[in-house]
């Protein structure tokens, strides 16, 4: 049999920052501000070990292990160099620019002035409890695994196989497109385009419990190492037809139906309807999303969005639930999603052993009484004792009018934006 490949370009362009985590979390014990408040430095502790005075090696090892120093707990990096070691500078032997990441301030400016290795006391603005960090290849240059990608992409066909196929035939079909499909690894990407990035999470107020105003949205001392917007992200795939040939030539009863674009393997024909085809999904999910979940926030990036034509993929950590499943397509009704999705996250997040059941109960009964500071009481006469002094809402789609009553932010120059959010373009090579 003949092989058969079509290879493509497929170019994103960041419209909100995109997150993809290495697996390493660092602690406020390791991290420093220098450069007048505008970058954060991660020094390589080994070097900095080294630096550190023999009479202060040991506090300096309680630092790292989160025990007391000086009868402070939690003392951070920066504050510890100052205050016990008097530095005012990061030690030239220490420094590295590949350890350097941008807090997003003046960006302009932030390459264009001499470096500066000196120390800054951290404030509200620039203090983290933790930092998750970018990936990164040998050389500390940022990448995007070619895997995040196709993720993305098995997550839309997978939502439009779930309406046309049952489970089995799915499972199949999915499992061939996906081995026929190859994606490399972004090109690498300039390490200018890597920026802190804030936690922020604003809660939906279209239900029938109504939180205060200024807890409404709230900053989370919890950061990200994320490509800033506007970032251009470039991937290479290939599609080798003959497995797709092979496949739906030996198994006929396997098509999904006649006119579905990626069963036809003809040459000529493949290359458009493949481009039509995940463009059309994609807009399809992006309008599903938008008038069923986007809509019931402030803050989000319909406007830009839009302007892409709805052809638009998260990709990426934090970008929510609803990026990583295939709800929006499988099921038509949006109670019915948000049941699926409040399904995933009780066992994903809830940390008491009782909430299912309190949820079951309270939902069963229709027993939902939201009062004054946002509890949720049943009256039945039993749940007041068992579940006394517990605060907990049985049904986010009731209380906040969506679920997950939260959507992932995180905000920049007063400009809110949604993490993973992506233009998405794709063409044929050649």
């Amino acid at each position: 049999m003949k092989t058969l490949f079509k290879r493509f370009n497929v170019k994103l362009t960041a419209i909100g920052p995109v997150f993809i985590g290495s697996g390493e979390i660092l602690k406020r014990a390791e991290y420093v501000i220098v450069d007048n408040g505008k970058k954060i430095f991660f020094p390589d502790m080994g070097k900095l070990y080294k630096e550190i005075p023999e009479e202060n090696k040991l506090d300096f090892e309680k630092l790292l292990c989160g025990e007391s120093v000086d009868g402070k707990k939690n003392m951070r990096l920066g504050d510890y160099l100052v205050n016990q070691l008097k530095w005012t500078d990061i030690p030239k032997s220490v420094c590295d620019p590949l350890r350097i990441v941008i807090i997003p301030t003046d960006e302009t400016k932030c390459f264009k002035t001499a470096m500066n290795w000196k120390i800054v006391k951290e404030n509200s603005e620039n203090s983290y409890n933790e930092i998750h960090d970018f990936i990164y290849n040998s050389d500390k240059k940022p990448y995007i695994p070619g895997s995040s990608l196709k993720g993305a992409i098995r997550t839309v066909i997978a939502g439009d196989l779930n309406k046309n196929l049952d489970k089995m035939k799915k499972k199949d079909i999915l499992s061939v497109l996906m081995r026929a499909i190859k994606i490399s690894d972004s090109l690498l990407i300039e390490r200018k385009y890597l920026k802190i990035y804030r936690k922020f999470d604003e809660v939906a107020q279209k239900g029938k419990y109504s939180l205060e105003k200024d807890k409404i949205s709230h900053e989370i001392p919890l950061a990200r190492v994320c490509l800033a917007p506007k970032t251009p992200i470039n991937f290479g795939m290939t599609i080798d037809l003959s497995i797709l040939e092979q496949f739906f030539g030996e198994n006929a009863d396997k098509m999904v139906k006649q006119d579905w674009p990626l069963q036809n393997v003809e040459e000529e024909k493949f290359t458009s309807d493949f481009i039509n085809y995940i463009s059309k999904r994609l807009q399809k999910r992006y309008h599903t999303y938008k008038q069923d979940y986007l809509h019931n926030f402030d803050h989000t990036n319909k406007d830009k969005a839009d302007k892409a034509q709805g052809k638009v993929a998260y990709l990426g950590g934090g970008a929510g639930i609803y990026s990583k499943t295939a709800y929006l397509d499988e099921y038509d009704k949006k109670v019915e999603r948000e049941k699926n999705v409040q399904k995933v996250l009780d066992k994903q997040f809830s940390s008491d052993k009782n909430a299912k059941e309190r949820r079951d109960h309270m939902n069963k009964k229709s027993l939902n009484k939201f009062n004054s500071e946002g509890e949720s009481k049943c009256k039945c006469g039993k749940c007041n004792s068992k579940f006394s002094n517990q605060i907990y809402i049985g049904d986010d789609s009731t209380a906040f009018g969506v679920s997950p009553r939260a959507i992932k932010l995180t905000k920049y120059n007063n400009q809110y934006y949604e993490i993973g959010l992506c233009q998405f373009e794709i063409e044929e090579v050649g």
